[in-house]
């Protein structure tokens, strides 16, 4: 359910929590928002640098991120070069 590496959630346990963020709005009738970060070049850095350099790179953004929400917005790694932030009021 979360990442290994970034300690976050990982793609599947995102949609699990969505789909209940999603009833739960409809029930209590709040808005659910997603936020989606795109890490420009990754693969280049990727290429560039190698595995070890990103790895660094993203669980610093990850970190960065997980610091900056509410605890009660779920933050997400989609897998590759994406983070996924669901607010919900």
């Amino acid at each position: 359910m979360h990442d290994g590496l970034t300690g976050l959630h990982n793609h599947r346990s995102f949609h699990i929590l969505l789909e209940t963020e999603i009833d739960r709005a409809r029930r209590y009738q709040h808005p659910v928002s997603l936020l989606m970060i795109d890490i420009d070049n990754f693969k280049r850095v990727n290429d560039t640098y190698g595995h070890q350099t990103c790895d660094v790179i993203l669980c610093s953004l990850c970190e960065s991120v997980r610091n900056r929400v509410r605890a009660t917005d779920q933050v997400t790694w989609d897998g590759g070069d994406e983070l996924v932030i669901m607010i919900t009021s």
